[in-house]
């Protein structure tokens, strides 16, 4: 293999046997340039995600590699804000994790006095993955309560939360309905029971 840099000024790109090459860092400015252009891609182009003029032209990317630095191994080119463009303000070399953190369908909560993401938290505290936890959220669990809560936990909750939910239906009083169980009563005997039984 040989190594040709010739035509090329900044030596991140070149011919090797006979074949354009680019280094990583040359790669994720070409892939941002190309993202932001196609007007096809929603999250890019097509949101109207664009590039600093700095980072564009003839001298764009000796801009870009002056502003960012070389691409760390195992990360790509991420955006702090992204419903901005990008430039040295806004971008940054990010882990896969820090990546997905930043993600727009990633909603925050708070919990144990922290607001993370919803990814962070079940990192940071969860004894369940981040879809479970997120699963639990849409169905009304508290956040805290949906990242710790075990499987077998999550059941009982969900059972006592459809009975809570049974008895408003009802109008009958939870904590009755819930003596009435602990006593030995099955679910359908404590709501037949008279209000004052038992």
């Amino acid at each position: 293999m040989s190594w040709n840099p010739k035509g090329w000024k900044h030596g991140h790109t070149g011919l090797v046997d006979g074949k354009v090459v680019m280094t990583p860092t040359y790669s994720s400015w070409n892939s941002m340039k190309i993202r932001c252009a196609d007007k096809s891609r929603a999250a890019y182009g097509g949101k109207g995600i664009k590039v600093c003029e700095r980072w564009l032209g003839r001298d764009g990317f000796q801009h870009f590699l002056e502003d960012m630095g070389e691409r760390p191994e195992g990360c790509t080119l991420g955006r702090k804000k992204n419903h901005l463009g990008y430039s040295k303000s806004n971008c940054g070399w990010e882990t896969k994790e820090q990546q997905y953190s930043n993600q727009t369908s990633n909603r925050n909560i708070t919990v144990f006095g922290e607001t993370l993401t919803l990814a962070e938290a079940c990192r940071k505290y969860g004894k369940v993955n981040v879809n479970t936890a997120r699963c639990r959220v849409r169905r009304g669990m508290n956040p805290e309560m949906a990242i710790t809560t075990s499987a077998a936990s999550y059941h009982r909750w969900t059972t006592e939360a459809s009975l809570y939910q049974e008895c408003r239906h009802r109008d009958v009083n939870y904590s009755t309905i819930v003596n009435r169980i602990k006593r030995g009563l099955t679910r359908e005997q404590a709501f037949a029971a008279p209000g004052g039984c038992l």
